[in-house]
């Protein structure tokens, strides 16, 4: 969450320079470099959320035994993929971790690999195969706000990331109001996710990972 909170401070440097720029182009620029950074923002916020889940989740484990059953599945199929039958020799003599970290790696770099930004999709995969967390794009609703039409709003504001980075990008105007609105959505789904995390790597080892977060009336 710190590294979100930095970021608003550089997003609303650029907003504060679109307010103050009188060429509707220029403005424009800025408003979309904002959209761009925050969006980047939030897929370096997960992938760092996902990462540090899976480091706690591996330190508390005292043993291989203590590790979800999913996970574990997830890592057999990537030993198998190798198709050498000495690669599970790197089990032994307490090397699964090590092959845990190798598994984690792939994961997030496989994750992020086939998309800009991670959606739902993307979330709940790379959680799943990690830590063996399920569907936990399931938390991202709120009081008015249904989970369907916050994947749908998280995908337009993925499509128009990208558009902008392909210079494809509407001629609509993007407002100072509509990329606050994109930073408060993006808060939510990032608190939603941090305490969903919590309370489940607390279930698993019995140990609070780190202390859940609160954004206006979201927790």
């Amino acid at each position: 969450m710190e590294s979100l909170n930095k970021n608003v401070s550089d997003v609303q440097c650029l907003l504060d320079i679109a307010s103050r720029r009188k060429l509707n182009a220029e403005k424009r620029i800025l408003r979309q470099s904002a959209v761009v950074l925050f969006t980047a923002s939030w897929e370096a916020y997960i992938e760092d959320l996902a990462t540090a889940s899976f480091k706690f989740l591996t330190k508390n484990a005292t043993s291989s035994n203590k590790l979800p059953d999913s996970v574990k599945r997830h890592v057999v199929k990537r030993l198998e993929a190798s198709k050498d039958p000495l690669t599970y020799w790197q089990l032994a003599e307490g090397g699964w971790k090590e092959t845990l970290r190798l598994y984690a790696r792939d994961i997030v770099d496989g994750s992020l690999a086939h998309v800009n930004t991670p959606n739902n999709k993307i979330a709940d995969e790379m959680f799943e195969k990690l830590i063996g967390l399920k569907n936990l794009s399931n938390s991202w609703q709120w009081r008015g706000t249904t989970h369907k039409e916050v994947k749908k709003r998280l995908t337009k504001y993925i499509t128009l990331r990208g558009q902008i980075a392909h210079r494809n990008s509407s001629e609509k105007m993007i407002t100072t109001r509509s990329v606050q609105q994109y930073i408060e959505f993006i808060f939510r789904l990032a608190v939603m996710s941090n305490n969903t995390v919590v309370i489940y790597l607390q279930k698993v080892t019995g140990k609070e990972p780190w202390r859940k977060w609160v954004y206006g009336k979201t927790s």
